[in-house]
């Protein structure tokens, strides 16, 4: 086995995703025993931008301006949006962070900001929401089931 991990150790450089070298992705390595072969997956983590202050809120709207910046509004105390993020963040790809730039809402901790969203935007506040805003404009609102990662990112590379 150890000698089995060796090798599967000295493949970590090969291309992985895209031509991407898997040393420069952030997020972790999982070995695996399977079918009497060492196989290895690749985890990456989002990089969530938290919305907590007026100043972050005016960051994000700048930044809608050079890029796509999606939100996700997000119910600490709603089953359905816990499963909702965490489908949404374990088909998250290093690469998403190209198309996107993810922020964060707790709506329990700020609801005033999700408020606020709600009146700029005209839509209705929901738990949880997923709203995509490029040169500050909203184009797309998602809520409960309709929170798709391959959707969301779809919707975002037709709008690049």
């Amino acid at each position: 086995m150890a000698e089995r991990l060796g090798r599967a150790l000295q493949k970590l450089p090969l291309q992985f995703e895209s031509g991407r070298d898997l040393k420069r992705q952030s997020g972790m390595v999982v070995f695996f025993y399977a079918w009497g072969e060492l196989h290895y997956i690749h985890i990456t983590k989002m990089n969530w931008n938290q919305i907590k202050t007026a100043n972050d809120f005016d960051r994000l709207l700048s930044m809608s301006e050079n890029s796509t910046v999606l939100i996700f509004k997000h119910s600490t105390r709603c089953s359905v949006s816990r499963f909702a993020l965490k489908e949404f963040e374990q088909n998250w790809k290093a690469l998403d962070e190209q198309i996107v730039v993810p922020f964060f809402l707790d709506l329990l901790e700020h609801r005033n900001f999700s408020d606020e969203i709600a009146a700029r935007y005209n839509i209705k506040h929901e738990s949880p929401q997923v709203l995509l805003i490029k040169n500050g404009v909203c184009f797309y609102s998602k809520t409960n089931e309709e929170i798709v990662h391959a959707n969301i990112m779809s919707a975002a590379g037709r709008i690049i």
